[in-house]
């Protein structure tokens, strides 16, 4: 392994033009992770930062323009957050008008208010749309970028001349400001010295075979400056179980955040290495699978549609969602402690088409769809809660599920990773975060104003109408005040990741009482709130999804509600946790 001041043009010279210039002073920030977080981190500090930041990402799965799968996570209302992220990601969306629940064998209507403005969105088309911003941002004036590993597709049109097919399919990507890794993993990180090591593809040389697999001439280096902020190591290369090549590199950070998902290895690793840093996970045995289907005959193209319980079943729940592809995201989820055998156990795929027809008919699932539906292995939830954000020795921060995962009830994980990657990022830029938080800021700046509304990000750089712009400031004095900045980050934030978390909790009751109080309290509130709005404010998934309020403040609305099922929730849990360890522990 070279040691951290290896120069960053590995093996064969120094790096390319445009790759390290300018770059010796620069912050650098380390972002594990390429979801939604952490894309629009990157964004705000390349496009607000001046020139003044570095930032490499690194991530284990692939481009996600490149993704096929469905759609298995939604972004749901809140679209002034959505709104703040890069101009281009607004065409992604689908803005639903309505929400349809069955009941008492018809289905039930609830207009879904316009103002504020909503939107849903799918996981990966909003990270291809937010990589596509944070790739023209950094290679803007940048005649000297590298983008390594593209798959190209022959395809053959009428027996006649072949054409090329460009497929989006990004393994790595080396400017001045910016490198971004996919399929790439971190191998360890040295907390103490702030240098992160992961091993990353090699870079794709002429006459490549095998996608990934390459000479490595003039393209062992990462993008980073060549004063030792980024290295790799001098023929260390290896081959993953995939078949692709990779190389192992060193990055030297100034801000480490971990963007990395609820199984986050950064926050697990400064758990370990850190004695006080407090977290609490909690897998809440909720299983789900998840189809895209046409648009159902009931619904239009812009109808969410919602059971808590779908009829004459084993507690299984659904959602369906439209997509800007046109279609619907079908989710299908029930309690893994008492899952429907009757659904599991069906022999066909004619047959589980039936099974959904007796059950939901108004959304005539195609027979492939279920079958898949019912094949398909199930994912599963956790629940995770730190105290604190940041670990200011270490220079590392957390957003997005890696600080708080929460359920799927209320559809606003990505909106408060989105939230939380903002705060951060403008904490770094020097600006205000909002004009209702009342904590000063650390680099004493009073302008820059943004209340998330209308505070768009351009792709080209620049505010579209959040409040005037402040300088960015510079590295060594940004560097002096990153333990403030942090500490701000997590006393603004932890609040609010908490709230939420109990939030959606409370609206996934596991008990058949509170699931019950939770559904009339939804009906009940959504059709008086229309009638009486001074005096019956709206359910808790209408405030989560219809309203700017801050997740502690709808808290405040519902606490006692949301203590009770929260303390009946964590009890049910502990019980199935008693009851799977007798069964496992034999008896003597």
């Amino acid at each position: 392994m070279g040691a951290e001041g290896v120069s960053a043009g590995g093996a064969h010279g120094g790096p390319r033009a445009g790759e390290g210039e300018g770059a010796a002073d620069a912050f650098r920030v380390v972002i594990v992770g390429a979801g939604p977080a952490g894309l629009v981190l990157a964004n705000l500090l390349l496009t607000r930062g001046g020139g003044r930041f570095h930032v490499s990402v690194i991530e284990k799965g692939e481009d996600p323009r490149a993704e096929v799968e469905e759609a298995a996570e939604i972004a749901r209302g809140r679209g002034s957050e959505v709104k703040a992220t890069p101009s281009g990601v607004q065409r992604v969306m689908v803005n639903p008008h309505e929400m349809v629940m069955p009941a008492f064998g018809r289905l039930l209507r609830f207009p879904i208010p316009k103002d504020p403005p909503q939107g849903l969105v799918s996981r990966t088309d909003l990270c291809g749309a937010l990589l596509e911003a944070l790739l023209e941002t950094a290679t803007k004036g940048d005649k000297n970028e590298a983008a390594v590993g593209s798959n190209r597709d022959e395809e053959k049109e009428d027996g006649e001349k072949a054409r090329v097919v460009q497929q989006k399919h990004l393994k790595q990507h080396l400017s001045r400001h910016l490198a971004v890794y996919f399929e790439s993993r971190v191998v360890d990180v040295d907390m103490k010295r702030h240098v992160v090591t992961a091993a990353v593809p090699c870079g794709s040389g002429s006459g490549s075979g095998s996608e990934g697999s390459s000479s490595s001439e003039g393209n062992n280096s990462t993008g980073g400056s060549s004063n030792g902020s980024s290295s790799s190591s001098r023929g260390d290369s290896s081959i993953d179980a995939g078949g692709i090549g990779l190389k192992t590199v060193q990055l030297k950070y100034d801000l480490l955040v971990g963007a990395d998902g609820v199984r986050s290895y950064v926050r697990n690793l400064l758990a370990s290495q850190t004695w006080d840093f407090p977290m609490h996970t909690d897998r809440v045995y909720h299983d789900w699978t998840v189809v895209n289907v046409p648009v159902p005959p009931a619904l239009t193209p812009t109808s969410l549609f919602f059971a808590a319980k779908v009829p004459n079943t084993q507690g299984i729940g659904t959602v369906a969602m439209p997509l800007v592809s046109g279609e619907h995201c079908l989710v299908w989820g029930w309690k893994s402690t008492d899952p429907p055998l009757d659904w599991l156990s069906l022999p066909s795929a004619a047959a589980a088409k039936q099974y959904l027809d007796d059950r939901l008919p108004w959304l005539d699932v195609p027979e492939d769809a279920a079958w898949k539906l019912l094949k398909q292995k199930p994912r599963t939830n956790m629940q995770v809660k730190c105290w604190r954000y940041h670990d200011t020795a270490a220079q590392v921060a957390l957003i997005g599920d890696a600080a708080h995962s929460t359920l799927p009830s209320l559809g606003q994980g990505c909106n408060a990773s989105i939230t939380d990657a903002l705060v951060l990022g403008r904490l770094l830029l020097g600006e205000a975060v909002s004009e209702q938080d009342r904590v000063p800021h650390p680099l004493g700046k009073q302008g820059g104003v943004s209340s998330g509304e209308g505070d768009g990000l351009a792709s080209g750089g620049g505010d579209s109408g959040g409040g005037c712009q402040v300088e960015p400031p510079e590295p060594e004095k940004l560097r002096a005040a990153l333990p403030d900045i942090l500490s701000t980050y997590s006393a603004l934030q932890v609040v609010e990741g908490h709230a939420l978390v109990d939030l959606s909790d409370a609206a996934a009751p596991v008990s058949a009482f509170y699931t019950f109080l939770f559904t009339m309290d939804l009906v009940i509130r959504s059709i008086l709130c229309k009638l009486l709005p001074w005096f019956v404010s709206q359910p808790i998934q209408g405030l989560c999804g219809n309203t700017t309020l801050p997740y502690s403040s709808i808290l405040g609305k519902f606490r006692g509600f949301v203590s009770r099922v929260v303390r009946a929730n964590a009890a049910q849990r502990w019980d199935w946790v008693v009851q799977r360890y007798k069964k496992t522990i034999p008896r003597r």
